[in-house]
């Protein structure tokens, strides 16, 4: 009996230790930190590659929870590459949906056979209706149309 109550005890502390871990790994690094830095993912790179980068840039706490983290989720094949604004008052969780969902990239196609000064203006018009929708996203979202 007391050979069983010991094996008990060994496992309950074993997995709230484990939880604890579990727990801290993936909280924010430093919740009072809003500081935010770029974070590049080059084509290609794994998972396990962006948890390490990840570690020692200092934006989350445990690497190896991360890469649990994202493939439990089933995020690992929804990661982008490109640039992202990322802060170490951000969770693990908060980290892993900013990677799948978009870049600070903005890709622009300028088509076949259209002047310059054409390209440029439409290039212009959308960086004005770009820095009024960030404005917007800033100071909360209201419903009322843009207007260049």
């Amino acid at each position: 009996m007391k050979k069983l109550l010991t094996l008990f005890l060994v496992f309950v502390i074993f997995f709230l230790g484990l939880f604890f871990w579990w727990k801290n790994g993936l909280s924010a690094v430093n919740s009072a930190d809003k500081t935010q830095k770029i974070f590049v993912i080059q084509k290609g790179e794994g998972v396990r590659e962006i948890a390490n980068k990840l570690k020692r840039e200092g934006l989350i706490k445990d690497a190896v929870v991360f890469f649990i983290f994202v493939k439990k989720e089933g995020l690992d094949g929804k990661i982008q590459a490109g640039d992202f604004r990322l802060s170490p008052s951000m969770t693990a969780f908060d980290i892993a949906q900013t990677l799948t969902h978009g870049t600070l990239d903005v890709w622009v196609t300028i088509p076949e056979g259209k002047r310059e000064i054409t390209s440029r203006k439409n290039l212009q018009l959308f960086g004005r209706l770009i820095n009024k929708v960030c404005l917007q996203i800033k100071l909360g979202y209201q419903k009322k149309r843009l207007s260049l």
